[in-house]
């Protein structure tokens, strides 16, 4: 399996790197059941003025928010080794918030982006908390599962 990650950075000296969302990338790929010999994600650090834009335009709400996700397919299935890579979609993170958010719940600014990159994901591979509670809870748990697996490797 190999993860063509396209990252990009509207700020410099984060300690934020491709390195960082691979590994990310990876284990989510495996938690979530999803075989692709070849799989592409871009992710977005940005901040507040793209973010609002991005959610004003796509989701309607002029506000900030944390994380958005642009999935590329509305349904992908798990084993789908037919295809030289499968692009999966775009991921933004909104730096600015990720940092607010990390301080009120007391955990480091690379635990929260972690925790963002993951769920940025899954709504890339097709999972959706808004759909119904039972949707929720599956995203949820499977969220948590990757994010403890996550807290074992130094990426967090």
């Amino acid at each position: 399996m190999k993860i063509d990650l396209v990252f990009s950075s509207e700020y410099k000296n984060t300690n934020l790197d491709e390195a960082f969302f691979i590994k990310i990338m990876e284990l989510s790929l495996k938690e979530a059941a999803i075989k692709f010999n070849n799989i592409g994600v871009s992710v977005n650090i940005v901040g507040i003025d793209k973010i609002v834009m991005l959610n004003k335009e796509y989701r309607h709400k002029n506000m900030p928010t944390d994380v958005l996700s642009f999935p590329v397919h509305e349904k992908i299935d798990g084993d789908s080794t037919n295809y030289d890579i499968i692009d999966l979609g775009d991921i933004f993170i909104c730096l600015p918030v990720a940092e607010k958010e990390a301080r009120g719940e007391k955990v480091s600014l690379k635990k929260k982006i972690a925790q963002l990159a993951v769920h940025g994901f899954l709504h890339l591979a097709g999972y959706d908390h808004e759909k119904s509670d039972r949707d929720q809870r599956t995203m949820f748990e499977l969220e948590g599962k990757i994010l403890n697996k996550l807290s074992s490797l130094p990426v967090s």
